[in-house]
């Protein structure tokens, strides 16, 4: 039967700021865990339909969905740690944790310094991501959704159906193997009006090379009329090649988006029209990727300020933990929407990290003994059944 809290106080400082790291570290991993997983499967499943439609491979959904968890864990983390905090705290209060932590001296500072350096580990694996993991992910990602769509290879792949791709440009596919390799081919082009030309194939396949996608035709007939004299001519090939680079998209041609871009790139634009049109957005960009890691420091800061300032009640926290979550929400609805301001008014992204600032600032100066001692000043005598010499969260044993 446990007869108490078992804190092992024979290794503090050391020992005592693993226990309190591992309360946090534990929830925390668990949260990320189970919120990137439902996070990431809502997000994989707006690729299913382009990767079946376009005949690609289960290894291209794979792939698609592995770049996705930069993205997801970006998002998750800040949750996550605001989470493991509020359900540490808690955790340590309901089983009396907290009352022994502090009847043995151990200041409020003293908690809350090994959940700062926790919170301080996850900020730099925060910015890790967001300067350079997620960049590099959505440029390679975007890129080769990119090329997916904008080629002809993948869009002509549809069995036992004519396919116009573009005008004047017609292919029928009879049947597509597991290996790649077309049966019964007909291409028609008529792009040029005067001399329409028919490919016909028992067999074919696609090769994608440096110079772009060419289908490569086998044991075939090309038939062209002469619009001026109506005459059919006939040429028999064993092979033939029809190029589609012309009709495929260059990656050349694609703009790249802010959240593709490193952060020099954003920062410094380039002079092109796109780059200079875009001009605030792509700053706006380069300092929220800046700023937004600051928040996994704040927030749980803001939540440990609210589930540990002030007296110690006996019914227990539950209404701290709703002013925390409430608190959390609040600062980071008002992040975003200067984010979101800093985009139409440069200025405003001085902003962005002065709100995460005041917010770490605040929060540490309530959690400060100062701010204790001005509020219980101003409540005035502390009652008898509670300890006023060490923390008015700690009540007096008996």
């Amino acid at each position: 039967m446990r007869l108490g809290p078992q804190i092992d106080f024979s290794a503090r400082p050391q020992g005592l700021s693993r226990y309190l790291v591992g309360q946090v570290m534990g929830p925390m991993i668990f949260f990320t865990l189970a919120s990137t997983a439902i996070t990431w499967l809502r997000g994989s499943l707006s690729y299913l339909d382009l990767v079946v439609n376009r005949g690609q491979s289960a290894s291209t959904f794979l792939e698609f969905t592995f770049l996705l968890l930069p993205s997801v864990a970006m998002v998750v983390l800040p949750l996550a740690l605001v989470v493991a905090t509020i359900f540490a705290i808690h955790r340590l209060h309901s089983e009396s944790e907290l009352v022994v932590l502090w009847a043995s001296g151990l200041s409020r500072f003293g908690v809350v310094k090994p959940l700062m350096i926790t919170a301080a580990m996850v900020t730099i694996l925060a910015y890790a991501l967001g300067l350079w993991i997620n960049p590099l992910a959505q440029n390679y990602l975007k890129g080769r959704i990119f090329e997916i769509r904008g080629d002809i290879a993948a869009s002509v792949l549809h069995e036992g159906a004519f396919n116009a791709p573009i005008p004047q440009l017609t292919v029928y596919i009879r049947e597509r193997k597991s290996s790649g390799e077309l049966l019964g081919l007909l291409v028609h082009d008529s792009r040029i009006p005067d001399r329409p030309i028919t490919y016909m194939a028992e067999r074919g396949i696609i090769v994608r090379a440096a110079e772009g996608p060419r289908l490569v035709m086998f044991t075939g007939t090309v038939q062209q009329v002469s619009r001026e004299t109506g005459e059919l001519s006939l040429l028999d090939f064993e092979e033939n090649v029809f190029d589609l680079q012309q009709f495929s998209a260059s990656p050349a041609s694609r703009w790249r988006k802010p959240d593709e871009r490193m952060l020099d790139e954003l920062l410094h634009p380039d002079w092109g029209i796109d780059e200079q049109r875009n001009f605030d957005l792509l700053v706006s960009e380069g300092h929220k990727r800046l700023s937004d890691p600051l928040y996994t420091f704040a927030l749980p800061l803001i939540a440990l300020a609210a589930l540990m300032f002030g007296e110690f009640s006996r019914r227990g926290i539950w209404v701290r933990v709703a002013v925390a979550l409430l608190l959390v929400i609040l600062a980071r609805v008002i992040g975003i929407g200067l984010n979101a301001y800093a985009v139409r008014h440069v200025w405003g992204n001085i902003l962005v990290y002065l709100w995460p600032i005041l917010i770490v600032s605040l929060s540490l100066f309530s959690l400060s003994d100062y701010a204790h001692r001005l509020f219980a000043s101003r409540r005035g005598p502390v009652p008898r059944q509670f300890n006023d010499s060490a923390d008015p969260l700690a009540p007096v044993a008996g």
